[in-house]
């Protein structure tokens, strides 16, 4: 059953609750399932602590999917990355799902993937870790969210109010000087004008 769909596309695991009746199958299932033994000891309610020394993942989003360049609205229920902490994918978990299925002419008519690789790192990585991840990122906490700046680049946005008042000025500054720059210059000496071309601008002057 287990090499027979639906559930050979399944994340499941395979436990064996009795060691003395552990024994190979003759069919080898899905490599994707995990096959482990012995009973279940772990209360539920400690099944999310995380372990004695062992650190809570941390993850570096973006505000926007790299697939479809469109807002991620709902973080907590659609969004989705890479395995590698180091990596800033973020995805829309459906934009994922089906970059996954088109890369791979055997995961055609499907609407979960098994496994697949990582469009900005390359990073190999099943769909049941990538779930796992999230759901230990959202228990955490620990995230850290990075906008695109003017220049394409990831990096933070921190900006003050004395900072913005500064960039507010500095801006007008330099439209006042451009208007300057680039304006046309009358001199008004008369009623007749007469037309005087210049590389850059045109001087009107106005004589008698």
């Amino acid at each position: 059953m287990l090499n027979v769909g639906p559930w050979n596309r399944l994340p499941l695991t395979i436990r064996w609750l009795e060691r003395e009746y552990e024994c190979d199958f003759i069919l080898k299932p899905p490599l994707h399932m995990e096959i482990v033994s012995g009973h279940v000891q772990l209360p539920k309610s400690q099944a999310t602590r995380p372990k004695n020394g062992e650190e809570p993942p941390k993850a570096i989003w973006a505000t926007e999917c790299h697939l479809c360049m469109h807002r991620i609205e709902d973080p907590d229920r659609s969004r989705i990355g890479c395995i590698n902490s180091l990596c800033k994918l973020t995805c829309h978990i459906i934009c994922l799902a089906n970059y996954i299925l088109s890369s791979d002419e055997n995961n055609r008519g499907h609407y979960i993937p098994i496994a697949g690789e990582c469009p900005l790192c390359e990073e190999k990585f099943t769909w049941v870790a990538l779930l796992q991840r999230k759901r230990k990122i959202q228990q955490s906490g620990v995230e850290h969210i990075e906008e695109d700046d003017e220049y394409g680049d990831d990096s933070d946005i921190s900006v003050s109010k004395s900072d913005s008042e500064c960039e507010s000025a500095e801006s007008k500054k330099n439209t006042e000087f451009d208007k300057f720059d680039f304006m046309e210059t009358s001199v008004l000496d008369g009623a007749n004008i007469q037309n005087i071309s210049g590389d850059q601008h045109e001087i009107y002057e106005l004589s008698d």
